[in-house]
């Protein structure tokens, strides 16, 4: 039995939760529970998984009278990250994108290029796995599918004029016109777009289940340098990227100096971008991800050796 532990406060978003899931994936034969708040909306849990719904979570462990093989933590709540689980678990694992205090036996940091010497102050008694090689991907190998979207999705912020001003940027090359728009966020209403001059061709959502169907129909993507980048660069989809929360300083330089990703402030608000010049970026950073970013090597990497460690199967 696994459980996971998930971030879910009202404003911490998905991308904890859905994280988990795929990290979830990784075990079939086991079963999992997830350990949700009370408080988080209901709509966007994966029916395929049980769940315990909870104010206090020590009480809802302490119903279980078998002991889970492994927690596992993604959150930044530092509380979570140095509390005691060995009354309810053999071994707890935590995963960490920035410095804090943690007690897990195990630590996964993805962040790309990260190097080894970032957690080992602080955590040199822990088994530290670090890189992007460690995030889970997706299992999946996608056939090709005809590329008629360009999504722009920053997550759970609330910035419209992020947002208006990426539309702008979009209407303005004429060869991105025979793309559909598709905007992904809770806080971006439908009357925004009729203030664009083909407001068709552009679509909104709150949210979107399954965003993967969505990735493998993107030609291009404008977001921000968070959890969805690494599966946008996994499946392959070119990114205008910008950061939008302090931990995705890091990830906004080494993406670009890799050149895997394009700098949403360069881009934007640059005019000299037309048909030609943003075709052959978005095909340069392509051909980069292709090289860089390969679901059969994460998949073999996460199968044997966090397997291995964890002793589960």
């Amino acid at each position: 039995m696994l459980y996971f532990i998930p971030d879910t406060h009202k404003k911490a978003g998905l991308g904890h939760l859905y994280r988990c899931y795929k990290y979830a994936d990784i075990f079939s034969k086991n079963k999992k529970i997830f350990f949700i708040k009370k408080e988080f909306n209901k709509i966007f849990l994966d029916k395929n998984f049980k769940y315990i719904f909870y104010d206090n979570l020590e009480k809802e462990l302490k119903k279980f009278k078998k002991k889970a093989r492994v927690i596992f933590l993604d959150t930044y709540n530092e509380k979570l990250n140095t509390m005691c689980f060995k009354n309810y678990a053999n071994k707890k694992l935590s995963i960490l994108d920035y410095k804090t205090k943690c007690n897990s036996d195990v630590i996964i940091d993805h962040t790309f290029l990260r190097e080894n010497k970032f957690h080992k102050k602080n955590h040199f008694k822990q088994k530290i796995l670090i890189g992007h090689k460690f995030f889970p991907a997706q299992v999946k190998k996608y056939k090709k599918i005809k590329k008629e979207i360009i999504l722009i999705d920053f997550g759970s912020i609330n910035n419209n004029e992020l947002i208006n001003q990426s539309v702008y940027f979009l209407q303005n090359i004429s060869f991105l016109k025979k793309y559909k728009i598709l905007i992904i966020n809770k806080f971006y209403s439908k009357n925004n777009l009729s203030k664009f001059s083909n407001s068709k061709n552009i679509y909104c959502h709150k949210h979107v289940k399954n965003i993967n169907k969505i990735y493998k129909k993107t030609y291009l993507s404008i977001g921000a340098c968070g959890i969805s980048l690494y599966e946008k660069c996994f499946i392959g989809v070119p990114t205008i990227a910008i950061k939008v929360a302090l931990n995705q300083k890091y990830n906004l330089k080494n993406f670009s100096r890799k050149k895997l990703i394009l700098d949403y402030k360069k881009i934007i608000n640059n005019k000299k971008y037309d048909n030609i010049s943003i075709t052959k970026e978005i095909s340069s950073i392509r051909k980069n991800l292709s090289k860089k970013f390969s679901i059969t090597n994460n998949t073999q990497t996460l199968n044997n050796k966090l397997k291995n460690i964890l002793m589960i199967q």
